[in-house]
């Protein structure tokens, strides 16, 4: 009997330390009883930057590359500004449009920047790259594409165009890039390095703070107040020098950083260097305190606080949409120094939308800054759609962005052939010359036009007047140490006229000039002459029952006089946009400007 009560009484100690044994091993696996601060704060920071990166990684990015790395490709881009006092959004201003187009066919790539007004082109310039020729056009002042072949020996071909190398390579390199800027900048090789680089140094320097806990900490938390356990870690004001020091001594022997600066490195290396050496000079630093918030095993705040400022981010995380929500605070006496940023990241099949809102407070001034962007797939496309939304008091700017992409093409914009494409490379020296001369004077002054135009239109003339005034500043200087033009059988010394204002007039119409040039550039140059015209003289031709037909017109040019009702009565002969035209100058033998212009009719 007795043997039994002994045997009874160890099963039942058995049992008790069996229930006690598990629970402490439950303890030990499920709870932050048997672990340290600094182990904790580990554990819920690693979360929140687990979170932070989950905000970053978009699906629809790699959709996105995924599509631009197809050998067949069309996308459309527009971009719409738009301004408003008290809700009125009458400004002209809003009639603004930018459009970004690219086509790529395998080898060949076809790009187009252009500014709209009220849906009308105002402003275009093209690109092309068909095999191994680059070209580019200037469609307000050009006819053609003026081109070059793609050489090894690429100085070279940028001396016979008079353009400096590395602007030949950037042009290339927009042309034969497909890739996003943020991988141009940093391949994803580089950003894992620099993340792992960085955070090795962080987590390194941030072990050497000072850890601790403060349990049934209440905070408020998403409108509710919630108890919390946080998790801090302190560091001295030497310890943060130690971590900026070290961070910016790796920074200035960074390979990848020192490739991202460029050709600047020796500039850039010396200005990290005074500022380290800054450091080193006996300034208090501000400490540094980092705490981290958690309810029920989930991290959900996290704070930095250093000198006069706290940082607070808190997060939200559900299965559909991902929130971070970032207050910045300046204890300043003088004034309200704030900054909120909430960001809200939402995902379902085929789609992904960011948005963020941003509230700024600077004394008495406040900004809202509000901006959203949604990708979705689906019927053969990828759209992007994007708004940026500007406000201060009942002022307010919209930006809007809208982009498609396909994977077909429906109707090629362009192609390059024998009468739109000049190879200037392929010319001799002295028609290369001459071709670069009518560019170099002539572009610039018809770009000019058209930006005032749009100024104007859009109410904006005083940007206007800014950049007339600087535009001839430019001009002038170019001039300055120049010898004076030398007489020639058209042309005598004027002191009132430079030759670089002869040639910069003569060539805004001698674009224009040709054996077969269309409707529409002979409107354009009517464009043009309209501000320079003194008086017409139309062409006609005998019919064969005696009346007579207009066939064509001369435009006798005086610098400055604008005529535009006798341009117009020009123009309005010019009503078949399939007719071809024959256009010639004649030249002022006294000054060498363009003295009269003949517009012909060429039989069809």
């Amino acid at each position: 009997m007795k043997k039994k009560k002994i045997l009874m009484i160890t099963i039942i100690i058995i049992v008790v330390l069996a229930i006690v044994s598990a629970g402490i091993t439950f303890l030990i696996l499920a709870t932050d009883l048997f672990k340290s601060s600094s182990e904790m704060f580990s554990t819920y920071i690693k979360q929140e930057m687990q979170k932070i990166n989950k905000m970053t990684d978009s699906s629809i990015l790699a959709t996105y590359n995924n599509v631009k790395s197809k050998s067949i490709y069309e996308s459309n881009t527009t971009v719409k500004l738009s301004y408003a006092e008290g809700g009125e959004v009458s400004h002209p201003i809003n009639n603004l449009a930018l459009e970004f187009n690219t086509q790529k066919d395998n080898e060949n790539v076809y790009k187009d920047v252009q500014i709209l007004y009220d849906n009308q082109p105002q402003i275009k310039i093209e690109g092309i790259k068909q095999k191994d020729i680059y070209g580019v056009r200037f469609t307000n002042a050009l006819k053609e594409f003026l081109s070059i072949r793609d050489s090894q020996n690429l100085q070279e071909e940028a001396d016979k165009i008079g353009v400096d190398k590395d602007i030949l390579e950037t042009f290339m390199s927009i042309m034969d890039s497909e890739r996003i800027f943020a991988e141009e900048l940093l391949s994803k090789e580089d950003l894992k390095s620099l993340k792992e680089t960085y955070s090795n140094i962080i987590v390194k320097n941030i072990k050497s703070g000072t850890f601790s806990k403060q349990r049934n900490t209440m905070i408020t938390y998403d409108n509710k107040t919630v108890k919390t356990n946080a998790y801090i870690v302190a560091l001295d004001s030497e310890q943060v020098k130690n971590l900026i020091t070290e961070i910016l001594n790796n920074v200035i022997t960074d390979p990848i950083i020192l490739e991202m600066v460029g050709g600047n490195e020796e500039v850039f290396v010396q200005n990290i260097e005074k500022i380290i050496e800054n450091l080193g000079i006996d300034k208090k630093i501000p400490e540094l305190k980092i705490t981290v918030y958690e309810n029920n095993k989930v991290a959900i705040r996290t704070t930095i606080e250093t000198g006069l400022q706290t940082i607070s981010i808190d997060s939200f995380n559900n299965d559909e949409q991902l929130k971070l929500n970032i207050d910045r605070k300046v204890l300043d006496n003088e004034k309200q120094n704030e900054q909120n940023i909430e960001i809200t990241k939402a995902n379902s099949d085929n789609s992904e939308s960011y948005n963020v809102i941003t509230n700024i407070i600077d004394g008495d001034n406040e900004y809202k800054v509000e901006a959203n962007i949604n990708t979705t797939t689906g019927g053969g496309a990828l759209t992007t759609n994007g708004n940026i939304k500007f406000s201060q008091g009942i002022k307010t700017i919209n930006i809007e962005l809208k982009d498609t992409t396909y994977t077909t093409i429906e109707e090629k914009k362009a192609e390059l052939n024998s009468t739109n494409n000049v190879i200037l490379s392929d010319l001799d020296d002295a028609n290369r010359t001459r071709i670069l001369t009518i560019v170099k004077n002539g572009v610039p002054q018809v770009l000019n036009n058209k930006i005032m135009e749009i100024l104007q239109k859009t109410q904006m003339q005083g940007i206007g007047q800014i950049f007339s005034n600087n535009n001839q500043s430019q001009g002038n200087e170019s001039n300055e140490g120049n010898e004076p033009p030398q007489n020639d059988k058209n042309t005598t010394q004027n002191p009132e006229v430079s030759q670089i204002e002869i040639n910069r007039f003569n060539s805004k119409f001698e674009f224009y000039t040709g054996d077969s040039v269309s409707a529409e550039n002979v409107k354009m140059l009517l464009d043009i002459v309209k501000s320079n015209l003194n008086s017409i003289e139309f062409i006609t031709t005998q019919k064969e029952d005696g009346t007579s037909e207009i066939k064509g017109a001369q435009l006798n040019i005086e610098k400055d006089k604008e005529n535009v009702e006798l341009a117009n009565q020009v123009l309005q002969i010019i009503d078949d946009d399939s007719q071809k035209y024959k256009v010639s100058i004649n030249y002022n033998s006294s000054n060498g400007m363009v003295s009269y212009i003949t517009i012909n009719e060429i039989a069809k």
